[in-house]
């Protein structure tokens, strides 16, 4: 198994005896993927092994290491809720990461949430941020430095992080706290870095494959971009001119702990001009073996799991003739989606229910549905220990409604938008397509009930609140959990079948994962 292990990871590093090397480790958008996906691949355990054995190999070569990790490491997994999101944060370390940007998915508690777990987990690693504003109010001061350096075979690395600033993004930490466009914080960054006479300047980011090509493009100083959010696998680098006409490289791994990418770059000893040697993404397949201490520390964050939600994560709840479909991006009109709408609808007796598929997290293959795997494919929750999202209801305008389906029925998948008690065409609408609630033809003078996570409105009036009487009106949080009633949903409706009259499955590949 060593021998394979070792044919399976060591990438050769090309020698000048006079020239330094320095090897660049990076993960992205782990989520909390501590055991993998269903498909059994990937994992922390994985990685671990995959990381030690790259940094024995290059150490045996006098190559010194920097590992950084592309943000999104938390909320993503039932593994988040174990220690209230102090494991997930203690993985970094046990991973032995450098550095991690701040994702979006790293500050669901808020800023002040995000303090607490960070001195829970007694936290090594750095986590990054330029573009964070108000961190003495959230409690983050010195908590999240815009920048660190490192010294590295003779080599000053400046290492800055860059956040997602999208709006719909921002609002678990808004007021106090807010997120600022990234390519502001650009300028100031690489000014600090040569002032501190940096020798290679390292953009750590989450904000997108395109915004990440964006500040390349209005950049001088930055040589490298080591970015995540977007969830993308760039097999080799993708090279962006700068202002300069120098092609930068932009790294990104993929997601879900599924592999570890490794950057060779070599510098002058007298210049400090560097070239970059050799770049390969390595895979935590099946064939790589598990490191036994991480293991054990997963093992242990199982047990304050299922202390956090009181009961038998195992235990089997129902079955499915289907997939409980998820993965990063998924836009697909699912069987799945349309049982998520319905429930909506049931349990609260509106016109209309909703689901978004953008909100399902793991994919779940079909057959035995454990508790387990209905919180890892609805992971959402706002407070540690509420049971996950609430439902709310909503009053709309027919009006709105007809001209929101109407733009829906224009694009196939519908933008994953399900809707349950309307007669949304299976694909694209035809010319003429009357649409109906409840059977009846859509009224543009009524108003109609529906249901859908109120982490939608929620988050409309922390950053709009006055698009409420705009949009909405009527609102009422029900106070109806979402694991508590779909659960409930699962064991009424088992064993799940497609909803006749409605759309048939769609398969979903486990790659997608």
């Amino acid at each position: 198994m060593k021998k394979l292990l070792f044919a399976i990871l060591v990438t050769a590093i090309p020698f000048n005896a006079l020239a330094l090397k320095i090897q660049i480790l990076h993960t992205n958008d782990l989520h909390s993927f501590f055991e993998g996906t269903r498909a059994g691949k990937g994992g922390y355990a994985r990685l671990k092994t995959i990381v030690d054995e790259l940094k024995r190999e290059a150490l045996s070569q006098d190559v010194p290491t920097l590992f950084l990790d592309g943000g999104d490491f938390g909320e993503g997994t039932s593994f988040y809720m174990a220690d209230e999101g102090a494991d997930s944060l203690r993985m970094l370390d046990q991973l032995g990461i450098d550095a991690a940007v701040l994702g979006n998915h790293d500050y669901m508690q808020g800023g002040k949430g995000l303090a607490k777990q960070i001195e829970k987990a007694k936290l090594k690693a750095k986590i990054l941020s330029a573009n964070l504003g108000g961190e003495w109010a959230m409690g983050l001061r010195g908590k999240i430095p815009s920048i660190v350096f490192y010294q590295k075979a003779g080599i000053k690395i400046g290492v800055f992080g860059l956040s997602t600033a999208e709006p719909h993004f921002q609002y678990p930490i808004l007021n106090p706290g807010v997120i600022f466009a990234p390519y502001l914080a650009v300028p100031p960054m690489e000014l600090y870095a040569r002032a501190k006479k940096a020798d290679f300047l390292i953009a750590l980011t989450h904000i997108g494959f395109p915004m990440d090509k964006f500040i390349v493009k209005n950049s001088k100083e930055i040589d490298l971009v080591v970015g995540g959010h977007t969830h993308i696998r760039l097999a080799k680098p993708f090279m962006q001119k700068n202002l300069n006409g120098k092609e930068i490289p932009i790294l990104q791994a993929g997601s879900n702990a599924m592999g570890v990418g490794q950057l060779i770059i070599e510098f002058d000893p007298k210049t400090k001009k560097h070239q970059f040697i050799s770049y390969k993404i390595h895979n935590a397949d099946i064939e790589v073996p598990f490191d036994p201490e991480t293991v054990e520390k997963i093992e242990e964050a199982k047990v304050r799991r299922a202390q956090y939600f009181k009961r038998d994560m195992e235990e089997v709840i129902g079955e499915s003739h289907f997939p409980l479909n998820g993965g990063s991006g998924h836009t697909r009109i699912t069987c799945w989606g349309t049982h998520l709408a319905n429930m909506t609808k049931e349990i609260t007796k509106t016109d209309i229910g909703l689901h978004i598929a953008n909100f399902e997290g793991e994919l779940i293959p079909a057959g035995p549905i454990r508790y387990l795997d209905m919180v890892d494919n609805f992971p959402h929750f706002r407070n540690f220990g509420d049971g996950g999202w609430d439902i709310v209801v909503v009053k709309l305008n027919g009006f709105l409604l007809y001209s929101m389906f109407e733009a829906l029925g224009r694009i196939d998948g519908h933008l994953g938008m399900h809707f349950a008690g309307v007669n949304m065409p299976a694909k694209l609408a035809k010319k003429g397509h009357v649409y109906r609630i409840g059977g009846n033809k859509v009224n543009l003078l009524k108003s109609y009930s529906i249901a859908f996570p109120s982490e939608v409105t929620f988050a409309i009036e922390k950053m709009l609140p006055w698009l409420k009487g705009v949009l909405y009106h009527g609102r009422v949080y029900t106070g109806l959990r979402y694991w508590t009633e779909l659960e409930k949903y699962i064991k009424t409706h088992s064993p799940m079948k497609c909803i006749d009259g409605e759309l048939k499955e769609i398969e979903v590949s486990e790659s997608e994962n």
